[in-house]
């Protein structure tokens, strides 16, 4: 399965379905399934927002660090390697997964990460005049 970037809001697969479709959004694809599935992601900002939809969708979801998936990617870094990595990573038995963070703690870290970078910037200004 390869991602496109068609829309920004909503994850595209490229996959030929048995329908004939060729495109199909992942949050259909997701709602279309008749029994719940457990979803592994590699966190980042986006795999907490996507964790919360499979929730949202009645599917269990969990997020894994990519410093514990890394060791498990066997050859060059892609996609499809990417996901057989965490495949293997999450059945692994002692694994520990990160927690999905609220829409709420999400935007707390960025308004933090913001100030860190003001707070930053000025002591470089700061260093600067002295210099």
């Amino acid at each position: 399965m390869a991602r496109t970037s068609n829309e920004p809001k909503d994850m595209v697969i490229t996959r030929t379905s048995p329908d004939g479709r060729t495109a199909f959004r992942l949050r259909d694809y997701f709602s279309d399934l008749l029994e719940p599935c457990l979803v592994i992601f590699e966190a980042c900002g986006g795999a907490h927002f996507w964790a919360r939809e499979m929730e949202a969708l009645g599917h269990g979801s969990k997020l894994i660090a990519p410093q514990y998936v890394r060791p498990f990617v066997k050859r060059q870094k892609n996609d499809a390697a990417d996901a057989e990595a965490i495949v293997i990573a999450a059945r692994q038995p002692e694994m520990r997964f990160v927690a999905v963070k609220t829409a709420e703690q999400q935007s707390r870290a960025a308004v933090f990460r913001g100030r860190e970078r003001l707070v930053h910037q000025r002591t470089e200004d700061v260093n600067a005049l002295r210099a």
